[in-house]
């Protein structure tokens, strides 16, 4: 990529991104959705998977969605619909992280950003993580700041 090209495409996506923002929200789908699969989509009789997730965008449930692609909030409802035997349990969720001192959790555990996909730390055993100690404030801030939204 030229760096040419590089400093167009910097300068112009913020006024992209506000334009597709501010379309009604079908517009928008069927313009982000040529733009990233290089076809419109075939919002009346879906075909493919991607069609199918626009479709839902515009046509789904979405009071459903929140509770429904939070990692802690779905937890209950998982519990109530298949039973508690297919629930892991969470051992801490909250805003900020928890001091070192009052971690006893049992090994390994994972931690995981709730409002995001592929924030991932997993820690196997006690010298695992003293060594990440210093990626957990680093790493953990970034995660809670990260806005996870696209059309």
């Amino acid at each position: 990529m030229t760096s040419l090209y590089k400093n167009f495409k910097q300068k112009i996506f913020p006024f992209y991104s506000y334009i597709i923002g501010i379309l009604p929200i079908k517009i928008a789908i069927t313009i982000e959705h040529r733009r990233r699969i290089g076809h419109y989509p075939n919002l009346k009789n879906p075909v493919t998977f991607n069609e199918k997730i626009q479709w839902r965008k515009i046509n789904g449930d979405h009071h459903s969605y929140a509770k429904l692609s939070d990692k802690v909030l779905v937890k209950d409802h998982i519990s109530k619909s298949l039973g508690k035997s297919w629930v892991i349990p969470t051992l801490w969720h909250g805003n900020d992280y928890p001091p070192l001192d009052h971690k006893k959790w049992p090994y390994p555990y994972i931690i995981k950003s709730n409002n995001g996909s592929g924030s991932v730390l997993i820690i196997n055993n006690e010298a695992e993580e003293e060594e990440k100690k210093r990626y957990d404030s680093i790493s953990l801030s970034l995660w809670a700041e990260k806005a996870i939204c696209s059309i």
